[in-house]
């Protein structure tokens, strides 16, 4: 076996020692029978644990993790409505560029923009009547309110005169009236009755357009005299309490509108009063404030970002529906003047991570240059790996944690490119080592003469493990075959 001093250099050492040791004792055997002999007596005789020996000796344990990453943006910003509307337009694309106060999306709400209208029109009507008011009463408001209380009198007469007819009843000279009137209509009826009758007999000595102008002239006379009869019987009968009520109500709405013309003409006269000043000035305020709330709620129908970035994500289209707690949002946004790495660790790797360690970036868009780094962020929960390379030996399905890389210097590269992260880290300097795989399950290793010893092991990386008792400096432990 070989006696000669080991080198701690790497996790590969042992294995290549272990392999020249195995291609000795192979091609050694036929080289002559004498060795053949002693090779078994050895074999019976010699301690158990055949295999390479190593020394432990002092060195550093480095922690080392290389992963892939990919460059985002530090702070996101998702864009949701602050009311439900259907999307009109969305006016950005993923990868587009954005300024603080750009336009975005425009959604669709066509029932507040008509209730906005109406009350920028309530605006205009109370601030109407409130500058008329303090404006105080001029000459020809004077004169048009005295012209409406004449107009109004005259027709509350004509009201009380039709009253007074329709309870009146009919008036002799109005019945002989009616009944002549009635008499030529009977008369010219008849005449024209017996006229159509008579064409209808001899259709054959008369023209179409003859016979169609003594129908015209039947069918008018006809109506002309059941018009007359129903004049006739009106009068005769006098009005109905239908007719009376009418009339009734006429005179009254003839007076509510002298009584509305006259108080008008009164208060022109006297002048605008001080609560008519002080109600004007409520009822405009309250037009205001509805058309500034309906205003804002119009101004919503709008996006504009809020932030100078690039749009990361664009999840909706225009006609779908938006709504403040529906996700995914319309757009994210992502802040471009702080941008960070997304490194992805397998969990294999993850006690290796602390925040404060120094990371190097590098991407193959950027052969020869490389950036430094801090490991910011170690959240506590495990993932699924979304950033997948081409290589054909990578797994995609192995749990990941995510963390987060800050740049020491503003990092100036494209959003979503993929990059390299290399973390190396000196965990323990000058300590007692061994290869990590001549320890057994059991925290046990075996001394070069056979025996097996339990040692207590601390700190480890990915070939060797820090002893911390049961064995010295120098002390040779066999590696397993």
């Amino acid at each position: 076996m070989s006696e000669e001093p080991y080198i701690i250099v790497g996790p590969q050492t042992a294995r290549k020692i272990a392999t020249r040791s195995r291609r000795w004792l192979v091609y050694g055997v036929p080289a002559a029978g004498v060795l053949v002999l002693a090779g078994l007596l050895a074999a019976v005789l010699w301690p158990r644990g055949g295999g390479a020996t190593v020394l432990v000796k002092r060195g550093d344990l480095v922690h080392a993790i290389v992963g892939n990453g990919r460059v985002e943006c530090e702070s996101t910003v998702e864009i949701t409505p602050s009311l439900s509307a259907p999307i009109a337009k969305i006016h950005v694309q993923e990868g587009d560029s954005v300024e603080v106060g750009q336009v975005l999306v425009t959604l669709e709400h066509a029932p507040l923009l008509a209730q906005r209208e109406e009350a920028a029109r309530a605006v205009a009507a109370a601030q109407a009547k409130r500058d008329e008011i303090l404006r105080g009463t001029r000459v020809e408001d004077l004169e048009r309110a005295a012209a409406q209380v004449r107009e109004a009198e005259g027709e509350r007469k004509r009201a009380e005169a039709k009253l007074a007819e329709v309870l009146r009843g009919p008036r002799s000279e109005d019945l002989e009236e009616a009944k002549a009137q009635l008499s030529i209509a009977k008369e010219e009826a008849d005449r024209w009755a017996r006229e159509w009758d008579r064409f209808r007999e001899l259709k054959d000595q008369y023209s179409e357009s003859e016979r169609d102008e003594v129908r015209r002239r039947h069918e008018t006379a006809q109506a002309a005299y059941r018009q007359a009869k129903a004049r006739h019987d009106r009068v005769r009968n006098g009005a109905t309490e239908e007719e009376k009520a009418q009339a009734r109500a006429a005179v009254a709405i003839a007076q509510a509108r002298l009584d509305q013309a006259k108080a008008n003409h009164a208060r022109l006269v006297r002048g605008p009063t001080e609560e008519e000043r002080r109600l004007a000035e409520a009822e405009l305020e309250r037009a205001r404030a509805t058309f500034a709330r309906l205003e804002a709620e119009v101004a919503q129908l709008t996006l504009t970002s809020p932030i100078r970035g690039v749009v990361l994500r664009r999840s909706r289209e225009p006609r779908e529906m938006a709504a403040p707690t529906m996700s995914p949002s319309i757009l994210t946004l992502g802040e471009t003047s702080k941008r960070v790495v997304r490194l992805e660790v397998e969990e294999g790797d993850i006690y290796k991570l602390r925040e404060g360690q120094k990371a190097r970036i590098t991407s193959d868009a950027y052969p020869g240059r490389a950036w430094a780094g801090t490991l910011t962020k170690i959240p506590p929960v495990l993932g699924k790996k979304s950033l997948v390379t081409e290589s054909p030996r990578e797994k995609s399905d192995v749990k990941v944690l995510e963390v987060r890389i800050t740049p020491d210097e503003p990092l100036e590269l494209p959003v979503s490119l993929p990059v390299e992260v290399r973390i190396r880290e000196t965990v323990r300097q000058n300590v007692l080592l061994l290869p990590a795989r001549a320890v057994d399950v059991e925290g046990r290793v075996r001394l070069a003469n056979g025996q097996l010893r339990a040692i207590k092991t601390g700190a480890r990386d990915d070939g060797f493990v820090e002893i911390l008792g049961g064995l010295a400096e120098g002390e040779k432990v066999r590696l397993p075959e």
